[in-house]
């Protein structure tokens, strides 16, 4: 498993009752859910103890990242269960244990670099050797499946420092590499400059700490110096000569009654199920809590505010957002303003998003294989 990122209901990482040494503790069998929240919810710790992701609302707030890593890893766990039962991929307590005490150990400079990916690899191993059948990256025992998950091919190994990535980029890497811009494996430091206080970061992220923002050039400056509002206090988006002025752990700046984030705005609470809410930045589309949007708001129309309402359920009608039945769950779809489960592949769809695997090319869900010449 690679690139961990996602949450977890009940939390398997308690405190011990003597002294302050922390205890991880894992599902004994393969339970996807419950490894992705893991993953997930030390992860986000992660990214607001070092302020270093590329979305700030990682940050900001630690329900919607652990919300959305935690969906989306349990989206390349879950298919994995088939290959667990079927003995392709064996699950290892103990490794999920150490991916997360690695994080959770980790420097900034850690996280940044993700130098915990070589702990968090042990968590599912694969079994099948080089030139065996393969569905997944998960099944090759030191190997990944060329193609998109989900496509029938032949295990090939990984690639070492200074070896070819041509073929599935970063995934074909041995982990603690990371695949250049001439398709060669190279050490995670030799690829990934990050820019420090001051510098630019019109193409390099910034360190730990830092956040890039427009002064108008995108420079690196302190993150808690652009997020630092707190409630009650204007905010502002950024403009071409200043830069944003955002809001501090839990809020957003929110735009009451005005018809775009424009201007000065206020910091207040991500809404809560049945509050107001109106147009906001500094969240992940910062409407309302995870698993709520915005019910009713059209500032296009003239509608310049909603109230936090769950997600429409499974063939039911979508829900009004901006003028329109348009939005669904996250796991979903809206088909003819009901809310339906995403494509499959072969199934007809509209976006990418539709799909549960691949891609939308032609209006059909669709996964990239590679010829393995078997």
């Amino acid at each position: 498993m690679r690139s961990p990122s996602t949450i977890f209901g009940m939390i398997l990482i308690l405190i011990s009752c003597s002294g302050n040494e922390r205890i991880f503790r894992a599902p004994e069998t393969y339970e996807p859910t419950q490894i992705a929240e893991s993953i997930a919810a030390e992860y986000c710790a992660a990214f607001r103890r070092c302020r270093n992701d590329v979305r700030a609302e990682h940050v900001l707030h630690l329900d919607v990242c652990v919300d959305q890593l935690g969906r989306l890893l349990h989206q390349r766990l879950s298919p994995l269960t088939d290959s667990v039962d079927a003995a392709k991929v064996v699950y290892d307590p103990a490794g999920l244990r150490s991916c997360l005490k690695a994080i959770y150990d980790g420097t900034c400079r850690d996280i940044d670099l993700e130098t915990f990916e070589a702990d968090c690899a042990g968590v599912v191993r694969g079994t099948q050797p080089a030139g065996e059948p393969c569905l997944y990256d998960a099944e090759c025992e030191g190997g990944f499946c060329p193609g998109d998950d989900g496509c029938p091919s032949l295990c090939e190994r990984l690639s070492a420092d200074g070896g070819s990535c041509a073929i599935d980029g970063d995934l074909q890497c041995q982990a603690g590499l990371d695949c250049d811009d001439d398709d060669v494996c190279h050490l995670k430091e030799q690829t990934q400059y990050l820019a420090g206080l001051g510098e630019l970061c019109h193409v390099h992220r910034c360190r730990a700490g830092l956040r890039c923002v427009r002064t108008p050039e995108p420079v690196c400056l302190p993150f808690g110096l652009i997020y630092g509002r707190r409630d009650g206090q204007v905010c502002r988006a950024a403009r071409d000569t200043e830069p944003e002025m955002g809001c501090g752990l839990g809020l957003v700046c929110s735009f009451d009654m005005a018809p775009m984030v424009d201007g000065d705005g206020l910091c207040r609470r991500l809404p809560k199920s049945g509050e107001r809410c109106h147009l906001t930045i500094g969240g992940s589309n910062a409407w309302c809590e995870p698993g709520h949007y915005c019910q009713g708001l059209d500032p296009i129309g003239g509608v310049l505010e909603g109230r936090c309402a769950p997600f429409p359920e499974r063939d039911g009608e979508c829900g009004e957002f901006f003028g329109r039945l348009r939005t669904c769950g996250p796991d979903e779809r809206c088909v003819d303003e009901r809310c339906v489960a995403r494509a499959q592949v072969g199934e007809m769809c509209s976006a990418h998003r539709d799909c549960v695997q691949g891609r939308c090319w032609g209006g059909v869900c669709e996964i990239s294989c590679h010829d393995t010449g078997g």
